[in-house]
């Protein structure tokens, strides 16, 4: 069970570390994305908006705006996380995976936010579009977050 949750803390760990850097496009995918490649995506609108047409200047101006918010928010939650992570470092104790699941409940009701407050900008004939990038995505996630858990050994305990 601890190498487990050293496991959980180690991937936390690198996966908040990089979000900042990569979320202001200076960290990449390289080999073909991956996790830093989706930790770029986190506040950005590029996958819900790819194919939505009709986009005018004022809506990249808003949906602009809204990106930036977000990027910023998320990048406080993950250097939360982050802190969390380096305080468990140098106590020599596994991280509170308690304290962690809160900051990411954080992170995923800001990315909520962001989406509607961009979904807020479309037209009615630009919304159908978004809505099935986003329903796409989340199913990406949800697919994604089971398969670690499941090379992980199971969903960690609440």
């Amino acid at each position: 069970m601890r190498s487990r949750a050293r496991l959980l803390a180690l991937a936390a760990l690198f996966a908040v570390t990089t979000l900042p850097l990569t979320a202001q496009g200076r960290g990449g995918g390289g080999m073909g994305g991956g996790p830093m490649q989706r930790l770029g995506q986190l506040a950005s609108l590029e996958q819900p908006m790819a194919g939505v047409e009709g986009i005018t200047d004022a809506q990249k101006t808003s949906l602009g705006a809204i990106e930036t918010k977000y990027r910023k928010e998320l990048g406080e939650a993950a250097m939360s996380l982050r802190d969390l992570m380096m305080a468990a470092r140098e106590a020599g104790t596994p991280p509170d995976m308690g304290e962690m699941r809160k900051v990411r409940d954080v992170m995923r009701d800001l990315r909520s936010k962001e989406l509607a407050e961009a979904r807020g900008v479309l037209t009615d004939a630009q919304r159908p579009k978004f809505d099935a990038n986003v329903k796409a995505m989340l199913e990406e996630d949800a697919k994604r977050e089971a398969e670690m858990r499941s090379r992980m050994g199971g969903a960690p305990p609440a």
